[in-house]
């Protein structure tokens, strides 16, 4: 959402605040205690029992918006799926450092904000060929919050997979001029 104003026809530079309503989400992976040579490449991430719908009430009025805030529609949980035809990188091997699984940002996952008491995240990979999903619930990380990138870091174990989440601002980019299908 976003509040400012123009005035006139032709004018100076215009300052408008902008909030994302979103949460943005980014995957990062690596693995960690296989033996050395193993293959793993992650080829699905799927979140599940997430609001995929809901309703953004934003208050104020004109040029001053004050607050936004969502009500998910938790009745309506459908999952939200990545592979490597719709964002996921291909082919891409683990290695024991964090890097992104993700084609690029525009790959990253947008989601309403909302408590993750009750979602999980279905990772499935191929190691040394063979299929192979690891679930982890998101209880243990902060809320889904407006305006915020996630960083998802998921290490992969014999054991199964722990999940970690790094939140940052989503800081606007500066720009000059908008066209049409431009986004930041």
């Amino acid at each position: 959402y976003w509040r400012g104003s123009r005035i006139g026809t032709y004018c100076n530079d215009v300052q408008i605040g902008f909030n994302h309503a979103l949460t943005r989400l980014k995957c990062h992976a690596r693995m960690t205690g296989y033996p050395t040579g193993t293959d793993i490449k992650v080829t699905q991430i799927t979140v599940r029992d997430a609001a995929t719908k809901g309703v953004l009430e934003v208050t104020g009025v004109s040029n001053n918006l004050t607050t936004a805030q969502w009500t998910p529609n938790y009745s309506i949980k459908d999952p939200i799926s990545m592979t490597t035809t719709n964002g996921l990188v291909s082919g891409l091997s683990l290695t024991s450092n964090y890097q992104s699984v993700l084609v690029s940002e525009k790959s990253d996952m947008l989601v309403i904000p909302q408590s993750v008491t009750h979602i999980e995240v279905d990772i499935t990979a191929e190691i040394d060929g063979v299929s192979k999903t690891f679930t982890s619930k998101l209880s243990g990380t902060q809320n889904w919050a407006m305006n915020k990138v996630f960083t998802y870091q998921l290490t992969l174990t014999w054991e199964g997979i722990t999940v970690t989440a790094v939140v940052d601002d989503w800081t606007p980019a500066t720009v000059n001029t908008i066209f049409d299908g431009q986004y930041y």
